[in-house]
């Protein structure tokens, strides 16, 4: 919707045009200076300046682990300083600085607790103290501090009734 004029605008990807990011959209977020980011089935769109003819288009076909035609993005997150997290299935969190243009995988261990860098995420959400919740598909749920640089991972243990109740977020 255009606030300004009040018009619904419509983006679908042209057919054939050279990439093979989908019109299957999991989630929209803002971003910084007024962009749009897309998750799809097979890769990211960003809309910049408020420009939806001339989005740019990232595969994110480099963060594979076993070799396919897409890399399926689930939730965006930003953090209003630059950087955007991406939940991946299959690649874990991909982390997007604006100032480099740049993609890195999110690498995160304290002690024994190691996030999967090719976990399944479903969602993401930074909180008021500014640590990252990560929501996977089966590896339970995590939290990330990163200004201690500290992870913690919540499983389901049947034995504990005051673990969370599944490993499935």
């Amino acid at each position: 919707l255009n606030i300004k004029t009040g018009e619904l605008q419509n983006y679908k990807r042209p057919e054939n045009d050279g990439n093979s990011v989908s019109n299957y959209v999991w989630s929209i977020r803002g971003g910084e200076n007024g962009d749009v980011w897309a998750a799809t089935e097979s890769g990211l769109i960003r809309f910049q300046n408020n420009d939806i003819n001339n989005p740019t288009v990232y595969t994110l076909l480099e963060f594979q682990e076993t070799p396919k035609s897409f890399m399926r993005s689930n939730d965006i997150y930003s953090d209003g300083k630059g950087n955007v997290f991406i939940a991946t299935y299959g690649a874990g969190i991909l982390k997007y600085n604006s100032k480099e243009d740049t993609f890195t995988r999110l690498k995160l261990k304290t002690g024994d607790v190691e996030f999967p860098i090719s976990a399944n995420v479903q969602g993401l959400f930074l909180d008021s103290r500014g640590w990252l919740w990560i929501a996977t598909i089966k590896n339970g749920l995590f939290v990330y501090d990163h200004k201690k640089n500290y992870v913690r991972q919540f499983l389901n243990d049947p034995l504990d009734s005051t673990s969370i109740n599944d490993n499935k977020i």
